[in-house]
């Protein structure tokens, strides 16, 4: 039979120690990369619902613009003060600008919020000759998600055209 000296008989412990560390360094990072995981995708569906909200209020803006369509094809427009009007733009708006801005009217349930801003475009700029005696507006609309500690903020715009009918 074979003796081992002294020397030899921890070598079988430390080899475990050695693997047990790896293994957990091992979990570890999987835990950390599973974590970030998960906060990249809430926060993308975050900035979704920021989104689908922006989308809703520039949908009900020109909705405002529809039904109001005859008074503001008239030469003086859409009047300011009135809900969801800004007034008169003497450049396409480059960033919102809650003044006369309008919150939106949400489903039963709705948790996010939104809120639209129409602003009446100069005609000789923002008119093509094609559209001649339309008007040119502005609608912005401004969602946000439902983090109340740092809500996503999603802003939309499009440029509509409200002309005569006959």
């Amino acid at each position: 039979m074979r003796r081992y000296s002294r020397k030899q008989e921890g070598l079988s412990l430390i080899v475990s120690l050695i693997l047990l560390v790896a293994l957990t360094i091992l979990v570890l990072s999987g835990i950390r990369g599973t974590t970030l995981n998960e906060r990249m995708s809430g926060s993308a569906m975050e900035r979704a619902r920021a989104y689908q909200a922006a989308e809703q209020a520039m949908q009900q803006g020109m909705s405002v613009l529809i039904t109001d369509g005859t008074q503001c094809v008239t030469s003086t427009g859409c009047t300011a003060g009135d809900s969801g009007y800004g007034g008169t733009a003497a450049v396409l708006p480059t960033a919102w600008n809650s003044s006369g801005a309008a919150s939106i009217t949400t489903a039963a349930g709705q948790l996010t919020s939104a809120s639209f801003v129409i602003n009446k475009l100069p005609e000789a700029t923002y008119v093509p000759s094609t559209k001649s005696g339309c008007m040119a507006y502005s609608v912005m609309g401004r969602g946000q998600g439902l983090n109340s500690i740092s809500p996503s903020t999603v802003v939309l715009q499009t440029i509509a055209f409200v002309c005569p009918t006959s």
